[in-house]
């Protein structure tokens, strides 16, 4: 049951979970980046790679699964998927299972506006959204939209190209800073030539700043949510967060995945305040938070290959125990025996 990790960087944990996840099975974990990088370190066996948008990506993937006799690829950056999930039955035809979700729903999730407009029409709570500065600027004249407001790519990742807007000053200064992030980042490979496309402009809202894992099985069928607070943030991830139990969260998070039928996990934003429940983002792929779920009890590479190879998961792995707290840091991995209220600390190198 050899396992392949794309894009993998400095994600040394995912390198873990999955050896762990295929020991019964035997089997390696292979990883593989544009750079060199921590994950790469700590794989049973490293690839350097072409960067994705290279015309010999895929190429050079069909030939490390067919070589290595790879089961499962995993892909861990947003600006692969696209592409791997165009690739799907290219890797089927060499005996390879690529992680990701149809090209229709990806797409969606990497792009803002529609994502907005797909929850808006399924009657999901989602923040005002305006496609562009001449759209905002009316939004906020005719009130629809209010300060502060939020800037940022329509195609984005990792905060890059982030901004807070108080007054009309700072809403042309934030338009070019994103428009500038946007043309000088690697964002640039997912937006379209025409930025005034390129940007939205969202209403702030106020309240918990949450983040779900949205677990369904590899035929899009809805499983788990797994929700977290976040306490802290770095590089548009969380840094410190803290697992909990809410409802409201666990509603969203079947209405998404029913809505959205994705493969096997998905990574959302949601902000929990005085008007409900608002689901900003929808990144279908494992994100930086789920590591939480993976202290605080839960282990969906387990899962995914008990689906993939035909078994019935422990229904434990696809739960976690609220009021656990993890911090991404130096540290070494511990957990605190207190049973209600555990302090965790996961290595990020």
């Amino acid at each position: 049951m050899n396992v392949l990790l794309t894009c993998a960087g400095r994600r040394t944990y995912m390198v873990e979970y999955f050896r762990a996840a295929i020991a019964p099975l035997g089997g390696r974990v292979f990883a593989a980046n544009s750079v060199p990088s921590a994950a790469l370190e700590v794989a049973d066996e490293a690839f350097l790679m072409p960067e994705v948008r290279d015309e010999a990506y895929i190429k050079t993937l069909l030939r490390i699964c067919s070589e290595h006799d790879i089961r499962l690829v995993v892909p861990l950056f947003d600006l692969e998927l696209p592409v791997l999930a165009r690739a799907r039955e290219q890797l089927r035809g060499v005996g390879t299972y690529a992680l990701v979700s149809s090209p229709d729903v990806v797409e969606l999730c990497n792009d803002k506006w529609r994502t907005h407009v797909f929850l808006r029409g399924r009657g999901i709570p989602t923040p005002v959204t305006c496609l562009g500065l001449r759209e905002a600027q009316e939004g906020l004249q005719s009130g629809e939209l209010s300060y502060p407001v939020v800037v940022k790519p329509r195609w984005g990742m990792g905060s890059i190209g982030l901004y807070t807007a108080s007054n009309e000053m700072e809403l042309s200064w934030c338009y070019e800073r994103t428009c500038r992030a946007i043309g000088q980042t690697y964002l640039r490979l997912a937006n379209t030539s025409n930025i005034e496309e390129s940007v939205v402009f969202q209403e702030c809202l106020t309240g918990q700043d949450c983040c779900v894992d949205v677990v369904t099985d590899l035929n899009g069928n809805y499983v788990s949510t797994l929700a977290k607070r976040k306490i802290a943030m770095r590089s548009g991830e969380a840094d410190i967060a803290e697992t909990m139990s809410e409802p409201v969260l666990s509603n969203l998070g079947e209405q998404i995945a029913l809505s959205l039928r994705h493969c096997a996990i998905l990574d959302a934003d949601i902000f929990l305040g005085p008007r409900g429940a608002h689901v900003v983002d929808l990144n279908p792929r494992f994100g930086g938070s789920y590591p939480f779920s993976h202290l605080a009890g839960a282990n969906v590479p387990a899962a995914i290959v008990a689906w993939l190879t035909g078994a019935v998961p422990d229904p434990a792995w696809l739960k976690v125990r609220p009021g656990v707290v993890g911090c991404k840091g130096i540290l070494p991995l511990a957990m605190c025996a207190t049973p209600h209220h555990a302090t965790a600390y996961c290595a990020d190198t």
